[in-house]
């Protein structure tokens, strides 16, 4: 869960910071001119509107999961189940932009939900409140 959720803050670090575009500019005074810009210099601040969907999963897959055990409770692996699958569509609708990115996230987050261990039957996860010496 951890590396879906820094694979998806780099995303928009990366949105920010790396320059995704390159051009250049012929002139008679200056002669050839490259230029680059992010992807948040070019398309603006909406741009990171779908960057942070793998960002905002992440962190509804973890919740999800954390809830589930603690409490036990089945519909929160459905949550999580409906998060990856709504990132795994979105990656695909994208897949010839930013959805090549996405993909890993929502693979990472499949993953977790699986691999993470269903609490323990008759026993209660919820800490327990230490006892009073008298």
């Amino acid at each position: 869960m951890a590396a879906a959720l820094v694979w998806s803050l780099g995303l928009v670090v990366a949105a920010v910071l790396v320059p995704a575009y390159g051009g250049q500019t012929v002139s008679d005074s200056r002669g050839l001119t490259l230029t680059s810009a992010t992807l948040v210099q070019v398309n603006g601040a909406k741009v990171l509107i779908p960057v942070v969907i793998p960002a905002v999963t992440s962190l509804v897959v973890i919740l999800s999961l954390r809830r589930r055990r603690t409490t036990g409770e089945r519909w929160t692996e459905i949550v999580a189940w409906t998060a990856v699958g709504l990132l795994a569509a979105v990656a695909l609708l994208g897949i010839l932009s930013i959805g090549a990115f996405m993909i890993p996230v929502a693979v990472l987050l499949a993953l977790s939900i699986r691999l993470v261990p269903p609490p323990q039957r008759g026993r209660s996860t919820r800490p327990t409140a230490p006892a009073r010496a008298t």
